[in-house]
């Protein structure tokens, strides 16, 4: 949570207890930029001020502490804004009363801004009043000053009044018998004159403070990534100055500027005017290749990677132990020899018109090499060795003497083991021949000794 920059604007020469007199007592805070504010009260650090600072047109920052929801301090900075003192008519601010009015005619009428209008007026029939008054209640207290008389006709009077004023009284002694009409009443004090201070106070990108800002420059250019288009958040030193954004993006969007370049315009209650450009530049957003495939010599790998925008165009360069493979520029690569035992991953470079080209570098695999079948000194699922060329009882004896057919027997090796000892099938089928042949031989036994207990019988 963070509070928003607060300001007050008052004339030159202002007290400082008009001063305090005139700041909110609270300030606006956020959770962030891009979110509502909702109200925080703020106490203000007036004792490192005095009267002083207020005596000419110009900018004091007072420091203050806002209390949150839960008890916490956040630190708030309120802006006074002195400008040079006017005249101004207060009347229209101020709660005016009559001792006495004719009905229809009551005081309010006397600060509508009509001069010729029978405003306020105190006829009644019969006797009339011999005095009667008009009251205007402001907002600081000052002395009675006495008006003198007009000679004839209905007066028109300018009362000079020194120092502050809660109200202002018009006390009116009538003509015998006659009764009183005040059209208008302007009370007039000085007040501060509108302010021309059209700065920013701050800009953020999203809910980023903008890096290096400075309210007296007017360009900067932000990199961003991926295709959305950030938002521009601005708050002016004025919070009584006016502020419009236009957005960043594309010529064809509403409201957005042409060539992704936002634009803030702060115009200050005196018409005074100034333009902030932000220029985006987006960058393609690529996510970290991903690799599918066995990681053994032989087989095919390939590359995958998301970017934003979802339609760039994809270069892919493979690389051993950081340093390019000649030619491996697909998303697909064959693991070679010369792979086994180093570190293979792959570089993604996205781009796409309109944007800064990005690359991303995937997670590197250690290929294995293809295992040797000790009998053979060949991969035993490559196809070569023992069962290969298509007839699965084929196998190559070690003199280099080829037999086929299910019922032929293995070429002789070093060990004898070529087939027997290490294909899965010469086990089943060998294991199958020895089981018949005993039972073959359990027969013929029996019917031996058989025939021999009869032959003795």
């Amino acid at each position: 949570t963070a509070t928003r920059p607060a300001s007050v604007t008052v004339a030159a020469g202002s007290a400082l207890d008009v001063v305090e007199s005139q700041a909110d007592t609270t300030v606006q805070a956020e959770l962030a930029p891009s979110g509502a504010g909702f109200a925080l009260p703020v106490a203000w650090k007036w004792d490192a001020v005095s009267d002083s600072a207020f005596a000419q047109p110009g900018i004091v920052s007072v420091a203050g502490v806002a209390t949150g929801p839960s008890g916490e301090r956040l630190d708030a900075t309120l802006t006074v804004i002195v400008t040079a003192a006017t005249e101004n008519n207060v009347a229209p601010q101020s709660a005016p009363s009559a001792t006495y009015t004719e009905s229809g005619y009551p005081a309010s009428n006397t600060i509508n801004g009509v001069t010729t209008d029978k405003g306020w007026s105190n006829w009644r029939g019969g006797t009339k009043n011999d005095q009667d008054a008009l009251s205007y209640v402001l907002t600081k207290r000052g002395d009675l000053v006495t008006v003198p008389t007009p000679s004839s006709g209905a007066p028109s009077i300018d009362v000079p009044v020194t120092g502050a004023a809660d109200e202002v009284r018009v006390v009116m002694d009538a003509r015998p018998q006659t009764h009183m009409i005040v059209s208008e009443v302007s009370i007039f004090a000085a007040a501060a004159s509108r302010a021309s201070v059209a700065d920013l106070a701050r800009l953020t990108v999203g809910d980023q403070p903008l890096a290096d800002f400075d309210p007296r420059m007017w360009d900067y250019t932000v990199a961003s990534m991926g295709s959305a288009w950030p938002t521009l958040h601005a708050l002016a030193i004025d919070q009584d100055a006016a502020v419009d954004v236009t957005q960043p993006g594309d010529a064809a969007e509403t409201a957005r500027g042409a060539g992704g370049v936002g634009t803030v315009r702060v115009t200050a209650p005196d018409g005074t005017e100034q333009t902030y450009s932000v220029t985006i530049v987006r960058t393609v957003r690529v996510d970290t290749p991903t690799l599918s495939g066995e990681p053994r010599v032989g087989s095919t790998v390939r590359a995958a990677a998301s970017t934003d925008p979802a339609d760039a165009t994809r270069a892919f360069v493979w690389l051993r132990d950081g340093t390019t493979i000649d030619g491996a520029t697909g998303d697909a690569y064959t693991l070679t020899t010369a792979d086994a035992g180093h570190e293979i991953s792959v570089d993604v470079t996205a781009s796409a018109p309109g944007y800064t080209a990005a690359s991303a570098r995937s997670v590197a695999i250690v290929p294995v090499a293809v295992p040797v079948d000790p009998g053979t000194g060949t991969d035993p699922g490559s196809g070569a060795g023992p069962g290969a060329g298509g007839d699965p009882g084929a196998s190559a004896s070690a003199g280099g003497a080829a037999h086929s057919g299910p019922g032929s027997t293995t070429g002789g090796s070093s060990s004898g083991l070529a087939t027997t000892g290490l294909h899965g099938e010469g086990i089943v089928v060998t294991g199958a021949g020895a089981i018949v042949l005993l039972l073959l031989g359990g027969f013929v036994l029996w019917r031996r000794r058989r025939g021999g207990g009869s032959a003795e019988g």
